[in-house]
């Protein structure tokens, strides 16, 4: 029986694409890096998506910027308030109310009052247990032990859990936490 469902946040239930494709932009011109997606349609945009990580540390190692995570992350901030709250993606909000007999949780690296303001634009703070953001657990993503962390916070096994993703580094995850793993089909 399904116990706890722990949905990613960006590109599962926040739709973030513009603003990850922007605050690349931005980032790049910051620390002079050339930005080799500069179309915002078609095949540019489509090779960004397809060079671009879930997770934000890979992407600033690809860009050779770990020795500047903080300021890149400001920047990746002030772009996300330029933006404004992301809209809801289709159909999640059918999702969401569709689960409300278990336990529901989003484990994110994004920042948790971000995920706070989300929830509460698109009315979905009463149907979600909790939020877990960067450093609010032992481990952050994609380290296995942040899941396995969660499921036993809730007292909960593998067989009772689902994960909700959507990238397969996303799938690599669930899987190396022991978790059910649903799969939207969109990488």
């Amino acid at each position: 029986m399904l116990k706890l469902a722990v949905y990613d946040f960006d590109g599962v239930l926040a739709n973030t694409i513009w603003t990850g494709y922007a605050s690349h932009r931005r980032i790049c011109r910051s620390f002079n890096i050339h930005f080799a997606w500069s179309d915002h349609s078609g095949d540019d945009f489509q090779d960004w998506r397809n060079w671009v990580s879930g997770n934000w540390r890979d992407n600033l190692e690809r860009l050779g910027l770990m020795d500047r995570v903080e300021e890149a992350m400001e920047i990746y901030g002030s772009v996300a308030d330029d933006r404004g709250i992301p809209s809801l993606v289709k159909g999640m909000d059918r999702t969401v109310a569709g689960l409300e007999n278990c336990l529901q949780v989003i484990l994110t690296l994004n920042m948790r009052k971000r995920v706070l303001h989300f929830l509460e634009k698109h009315g979905l703070m009463s149907k979600i247990t909790a939020t877990y953001g960067a450093g609010d657990l032992s481990f952050d993503k994609p380290n296995p032990g942040a899941l396995t962390e969660v499921m036993e916070d809730y007292g909960v096994s593998p067989e009772e859990t689902v994960y909700v993703g959507d990238t397969l580094e996303d799938v690599w995850f669930a899987n190396e936490s022991w978790s059910g793993f649903n799969w939207n089909g969109r990488v």
